[in-house]
């Protein structure tokens, strides 16, 4: 999942160059771990593939899902999808597109 800009500043021999890398790689990493736990709470991972699959049409028309972000959800070989499946256009599509149930979060006290 390298990018072109942290690929151009990787190279770079500078100390900014890298550490505008790690910070990058840091947000990048922290933002689809905040998605993924946010739509697991939602959505069980075993129930994602046949949500998307329901919605499919609605993902394409309004999320721009794309068939290779699609084949990633729907698991031919199945097994559980998990947050290394999903980028962070993915998991932001899904959270925004697909209805789901609202469950009621308990106070932690």
């Amino acid at each position: 999942m390298e990018s072109t800009i942290s690929s151009k500043y990787a190279s770079t021999p500078t100390r900014e160059g890298r550490n505008f890398v790690k910070i990058t790689r840091l947000f990048v990493d922290l933002l689809r771990d905040v998605l993924w736990e946010t739509l697991t709470k939602r959505i069980l991972p075993e129930d994602l593939p046949d949500k998307v699959r329901i919605n499919k049409q609605k993902l394409e028309e309004h999320g721009g899902m794309r068939e290779n972000q699609y084949r990633r959800i729907r698991r031919p070989g199945g097994g559980v999808v998990s947050n290394v499946d999903c980028d962070i256009t993915l998991l932001y599509n899904l959270l925004r597109h697909l209805p789901m149930e609202q469950k009621k979060i308990q106070p932690p006290y």
